[in-house]
């Protein structure tokens, strides 16, 4: 939901962040996927790693498309937010947002559920309780 609401008010502005949290999206699925089969995995920033071991275990084999997006969202793990400035624009945003919803698809595609970034609802964040 920060994902969506960031999105939703300043894409530009808050560039980094949207792409940080679509990295985060696409890797924490990836690890629930693998954890909730017992599934060990190393503690590393590598949406590509991660698809690899749901390769080798048999959960299933992604595409290359989705290999070339892990490695793109990877770019904007936690790391590389501190350690080296990234010039960030709102075009990586969406692009970013596309990648890791081309990672949800894919775990969709083969009956697991996963989250699915809806920049659709602008304003959302807006909302508050009376």
């Amino acid at each position: 939901m920060a994902l969506e609401d960031l999105y939703a008010i300043d894409r530009e502005f808050y560039a980094s962040h949207i792409c940080y949290f679509a990295e985060q999206t696409a890797e924490k699925s990836l690890k629930a996927v693998l954890a909730e089969r017992g599934i060990r995995y190393p503690v590393k920033h590598d949406i590509g790693l991660l698809l690899g071991i749901c390769k080798r275990e048999g959960i299933f084999e992604a595409p290359t498309e989705a290999f070339r997006a892990a490695g793109r969202l990877s770019r904007y793990e936690a790391s590389a937010r501190y350690e080296g400035a990234l010039d960030v624009t709102a075009a990586d945003a969406a692009l970013c947002v596309g990648y890791c919803n081309l990672i949800a698809g894919e775990l969709e595609s083969h009956g697991i559920e996963s989250v699915r970034v809806d920049t659709s609802r602008p304003g959302r964040a807006n909302l508050r309780e009376a």
